[in-house]
């Protein structure tokens, strides 16, 4: 499943297209300009604690993807910098801290479900 943002930037009087694309089911975010990859890494571990960067230069212009996902949602946030500014229609991100806090809380729910469950099923002789 791949997900997609697209800005219109100038640089250098050029309009350049930039897309910032992230594969949720292999983890690969990619910053395309103009159609040509720039660049490609893989994220997946980085979106779930506490947002995935990823950052190339093009024409002596440094560009910084973010991608991030709030706590229970498939919903994906993006947001792009050139050359440390804010690209309008960037979403707004999360705290890393506060997400950080919430996946650790998701991880030990998820270990204590677990636990319950293979607890329960020794008591009730289904496990050796």
């Amino acid at each position: 499943m791949e997900h997609r943002r697209s800005w219109t930037a100038t640089l250098d009087g050029v309009d350049h297209r930039i897309d910032v694309v992230y594969a949720a089911l292999s983890g690969w975010m990619t910053i395309e300009v103009d159609g040509q990859q720039c660049r490609r890494g893989w994220r997946e571990w980085q979106t779930v604690f506490g947002g995935a960067d990823l950052s190339c230069e093009i024409g002596g212009h440094r560009l910084d993807a973010r991608v991030t996902q709030a706590f229970g949602q498939q919903a994906y946030a993006f947001a792009l910098r050139i050359d440390g500014e804010l690209q309008p229609g960037s979403d707004p991100q999360p705290e890393p801290g506060n997400l950080k806090r919430q996946t650790l809380i998701a991880i030990g729910w998820l270990t204590l479900s677990i636990t319950v469950v293979i607890v329960g099923m020794r008591v009730l002789g289904m496990m050796g």
